[in-house]
Parts: C-alpha cells; sequence; structure tokens
C-alpha cells in the first residue's frame, strides 16, 4: 500500500510539472488522474477475482510491474493520450493490485485472530506512501530527466519496479 498511496499522492507535484511544459489547461492535466482514479475504482472488482482465480503469488508482483512499467512509461509521454493510458490506465491496474483489495485479501489469509489489527497496520503503509514519494519541487526537478519530459520521473519507476516486483514475488505465500 506504500507503493499505491505514495504513486497517487505524488501526482499532484508532477502536475505542476506536466502544465509548465505541455500547452494543457489545469482541466487537462488534471483529467490524467481522474483517470486513474476511475479505472483504479473499476478494477477494484476485477482484483478480487484474479486474488480469487489466480493468488497473491501472481497478482502483487504483477501489480508493482504494471505500476513501475505504468509511470516508465508516463516518463516519455509527449501528449496527452500517451498519459492518459500510461499513468491513468496502465500505472491505475497496477495500483489497484497494490491496494485494499490486494492487501486485505492477503492479510485476511495470514492472520485469523487479530485480522482487524493486522489490516490496521497494514494501511499504516497509506501514509508511509506520501512521506515516501517525492512531495515538493526541488525533488521533481532532481529527478526528471529532462525538461521536455516533466511527467513521472524514471527514477521512481525503477525504484518501484525494483522493490515492488521482487518483494510481492518473495514474500507472498499463497
Amino acid at each position: 500500500m506504500v507503493v499505491m498511496r505514495g504513486v497517487t499522492g505524488s501526482f499532484s507535484v508532477y502536475y505542476l510539472a506536466l502544465l509548465e511544459t505541455f500547452p494543457w489547461t489545469h482541466s487537462d492535466g488534471a483529467s490524467i488522474a481522474s483517470a486513474n482514479f476511475i479505472i483504479y475504482a473499476l478494477a477494484s472488482p476485477l482484483v478480487g477475482l484474479t486474488f480469487d482465480r489466480f493468488g497473491p503469488r501472481l497478482l502483487m508482483p504483477l501489480g508493482g510491474a504494471l505500476v513501475g512499467g505504468g509511470l516508465l512509461l508516463s516518463s516519455f509521454g509527449s501528449s496527452l493520450w500517451h498519459l492518459y493510458f500510461s499513468y491513468g490506465f496502465i500505472t491505475a491496474l497496477g495500483q489497484g493490485a497494490l491496494g485494499f483489495v490486494g492487501h486485505n485479501s492477503l492479510i485476511s489469509y495470514w492472520f485469523v485472530r487479530r485480522r482487524a489489527t493486522a489490516i490496521g497496520i497494514a494501511s499504516m503503509g497509506q501514509g508511509l506512501g506520501a512521506l515516501i514519494m517525492p512531495r515538493d519541487r526541488s525533488a521533481v526537478e532532481i529527478t526528471t530527466s529532462t525538461a521536455a519530459v516533466a511527467s513521472l520521473p524514471p527514477p521512481v519507476a525503477v525504484a518501484v519496479l525494483r522493490t515492488t516486483v521482487p518483494l510481492g514475488a518473495a514474500l507472498v505465500v499463497s
């Protein structure tokens, strides 16, 4: 949940860089995050079905790969539809897999007694994610690869790919 909340919460920082780089209106830039939220919500039932059918060993690393891949593709976006597809669709599907449905289902398998406490502790990851991901303008300027590509930076995508995919595969017991 650290990754899911961190990626969602840090969009507001990149939003300003997007508006400075591309000739979009505020509503154009904000619609990228709106598309992400809508796809995330629509993906939740599918995540539950996927979890029931294939288990967490597939779902968690796949979610990490989708988030990292979507962020990486976003860094090469040069038009609005590129970001709708990469951040609004691909990243949102990964966030769905790494969000509440996947984690709560997984935790429910691991903890029978004190299940609510375990879910509460896991939910703390949201706050941690909001703190870890870049939250100020200077972090964006340091991590953005070029001024022409002011979307979600490749270093964040690589960090997501290097951590969530292996950890998801290693820590999940089906």
